[in-house]
């Protein structure tokens, strides 16, 4: 069994030449890997926005491009 933490930085562009930013995120979290079998693993990862800001919105997060919390579960099978 593996615990550990992550952390992630993201960021939103307006456009493919990445000249208008319209927000910004910073999230932190733990995250698990559990192999149960030779073959069988489930692994996940929970995070929650610690900071961030859009640009034409006021605020501390940035929760119009960027969702407050985030989940990932995977079952993973290797043969």
């Amino acid at each position: 069994m593996f615990v550990g933490g992550e952390a992630r930085y993201l960021r939103k562009y307006d456009g493919v030449d990445l000249g208008t930013l319209t927000g910004q995120a910073f999230f932190l979290g733990p995250n698990f890997f559990l192999r149960l079998s030779k073959s069988l693993a489930i692994s996940g990862a929970w995070s929650v926005q610690v900071a961030g800001h859009a640009t034409e919105v006021p605020g501390a997060f940035d929760l119009t491009n960027f969702t407050r919390q985030q989940a990932t579960l995977r079952v993973e099978y290797n043969f």
